[in-house]
């Protein structure tokens, strides 16, 4: 049953009530109408009734018995007392207001021209209009809530509207206490509690929901999901007014909640392993079948992703997998994964730095192309791949052209061929190492040469023919003076 604060009833201007005790709560609800003319109306009192007499039975002359009068329905839990004036008294008897005073009973005074009748009346038909609104309220509720999940931003739009239902706040926490959403005048109390909570929770899975105080506020949590672990939890606060309302819409944002966040978890599965199939064929560069895929999912998305022009980023290490990537948003991107690679195609507007970055803090060689048509996927790939260097790092294709040819190789390779080359000039120590180096570096001039080492040119030209002979090559020759320049570059790097 619904009721009617005493407030709202001293409001109504067609009934001319008027309030003439002081600091009286008039929030209490006024469950019915009591008319009496008894000392002792507390044997037919069963507590909320504003109480109605014209004061006959009162002996507003005994101070003491006015105060019994009081405190006995006080102590039957009424939650004010009317008096008629102009009937047995002109005005409401001062002994009367302070007895009302003194319990902060509020003590009302009704004009002759308001019959207690139509108080009576007023109130049923206050309290009935109370009750149909408070079965329409709910229906109408579910609605608006209804309404909100249709949107496109179905979620975040159902907890707000949650939020303005109750008067309160309202929340989307993921496990790790992160707010997904939240209204915007919420309560960082209210926050701080649901977050301790969750903790709580989580353990328990999608069986466990919780209900607690937030300083006044009623404070329900109730996990997200349909399957496995919770996905995230719905916070709801809303204070004692709306209880009643709560019982109804939280449960329904709750089940709406929980469908759309499983809808997006489809849809999302959905595009991953398109936009994976779309990355493998890229990888067979098969790039007509995969921007054919593209616009396949585009049109079934109705959310196109920017191909024209695109970065590949490519990360090398044996077992890498697409752990790295799992924190990131990659829903306006291609990628796949093999044994030994991971392939992200991202479109150029796209911040690559925050998917190469993780990709090497994981341990990976990571490498980025030029900007290429997507046509022309395969070439991005490849060159991602070349760019790839050592494990843990970032390198793009466009450093790596700008470094010598030795950065193609392998450094452990390049080093032991180097060696190999120019073991016959170590045996016999450095002296026709240096010359040699003096040689390349004077552009194979022989006078500087000599200027530079301090010696005669007959006598570097003797050390060079000795050199080519040991090496077995003719340093005249660009191809073999090519090669002897990147050994004398490696051998003891």
């Amino acid at each position: 049953m619904e009721f009617v604060s005493l407030r709202v009833l001293l409001e109504r201007g067609d009934l001319d009530l008027d309030l003439v005790s002081k600091d009286s709560d008039l929030s209490v609800p006024v469950r019915w109408i009591a008319f009496t003319e008894l000392l002792d109306p507390t044997p037919y009192l069963n507590g909320g009734e504003f109480v109605l007499t014209s004061g006959k039975a009162i002996p507003v002359h005994d101070t003491a018995e006015t105060n019994l009068y009081v405190d006995r329905l006080v102590t039957a839990g009424a939650v004010a007392l009317g008096l008629g004036v102009d009937r047995v008294h002109e005005e409401v008897p001062p002994s009367i207001i302070e007895a009302g005073n003194r319990v902060h009973l509020p003590v009302i005074s009704i004009p002759r021209s308001t019959s207690f009748a139509t108080v009576g009346r007023a109130v049923t038909e206050m309290v009935a209009a109370a009750e149909r609104t408070a079965v329409q309220l709910p229906y109408d509720a579910q609605r608006r809530l209804l309404a909100c999940a249709r949107r496109s931003n179905g979620i975040t739009a159902v907890i707000d509207e949650l939020a303005a239902l109750l008067k309160g706040s309202a929340a989307l926490i993921d496990p790790s206490g992160n707010i997904v959403h939240s209204t915007t005048s919420v309560d960082q109390r209210f926050i701080t509690a649901a977050r301790e909570e969750i903790e709580a929770l989580r353990p328990k899975g999608l069986a466990a929901s919780a209900t607690l105080d937030v300083d006044g506020l009623n404070v329900a949590l109730h996990p997200v999901g349909i399957n496995g672990a919770p996905r995230s939890y719905l916070a709801t606060g809303w204070p004692e007014t709306t209880r009643i309302l709560s019982r109804t819409v939280v449960p329904t944002a709750l089940t709406l909640t929980t469908l759309l966040a499983e809808q997006e978890n489809i849809a999302r599965s959905i595009s991953t392993k398109v936009h994976d199939h779309v990355a493998r064929l890229v990888l067979q560069s098969r790039t007509g079948a995969a921007a054919a895929v593209a616009d396949v999912a585009d049109l079934l998305t109705g959310s196109p992703l920017a191909r024209r022009t695109i970065r590949v980023v490519l990360a090398k290490s044996e077992g890498l997998g697409r752990a790295p990537l799992e924190d990131l948003d990659l829903t306006q991107c291609y990628s796949t994964s093999t044994e030994s690679e991971v392939i992200v195609l991202l479109p150029v507007s796209a911040n690559y730095d925050r998917v190469s970055d993780a990709l090497a803090a994981a341990g990976a060689a990571v490498g980025i192309s030029r900007e290429v048509a997507f046509d022309d996927a395969s070439t991005g790939v490849e060159q991602a791949r070349r760019a790839a260097g050592p494990l843990g790092r970032v390198r793009t294709y466009d450093e790596l052209m700008r470094k010598d040819v030795s950065t193609l190789v392998d450094r452990d390779l390049l080093r032991a061929w180097s060696r190999e080359l120019l073991a016959p000039l170590t045996e016999g120590g450095t002296e026709l190492e240096e010359t040699l180096r003096a040689y390349l570096a004077n552009h194979g001039l022989a006078q500087p040469t000599a200027a530079q080492l301090g010696t005669h040119r007959h006598t570097v030209r003797s050390r060079i023919t000795k050199i080519e002979s040991l090496l077995g090559l003719s340093l005249s020759s660009p191809n073999d003076r090519s090669n002897v320049h990147i050994a004398l570059n490696n051998v003891h790097g």
